[in-house]
């Protein structure tokens, strides 16, 4: 089951695609504190974070994407309407402007996951 984490200043902005994200059978949390989401989930990165910005220019975003890709996490965006025009492509795997189509978001969420092998990967232990 791939890991998705949700970046949102406010857990109502993101119910909808949280919910249609959890039932689709992804393991799905939410979080405010960026600064912790490298770590989140016992010390394993998540498979991916989605980060969804409220129409402000965070600066924390832009470190928060650079840890990210060093960690290997593809990061995907949510930016707000009036956003493109400060948006670096350079920060993000993929992104989407919201209010969007959340059977599109998911289809670009599993895109995102087979392209960097996190695709329904099954791991054995001992």
């Amino acid at each position: 089951m791939s890991r998705v984490l949700i970046v949102a200043e406010k857990e109502d902005s993101v119910k909808e695609l949280y919910a249609a994200l959890k039932e689709r059978g992804f393991a799905c949390s939410v979080t405010a504190d960026a600064g912790a989401v490298v770590k989140q989930g016992g010390g394993r990165a998540p498979d991916l974070v989605l980060v969804a910005m409220n129409g402000r220019a965070d600066p924390g975003v832009g470190e928060l994407c650079r840890q990210l890709k060093l960690e290997k996490v593809p990061v995907m965006g949510l930016i707000a309407p009036g956003g493109l025009d400060t948006l670096d492509v350079n920060l993000w795997d993929d992104f989407a402007i919201q209010p969007s189509n959340l059977e599109e978001l998911v289809l670009r969420v599993r895109r995102i996951l087979r392209r960097n092998n996190h695709d329904e990967l099954i791991t054995c232990g001992d």
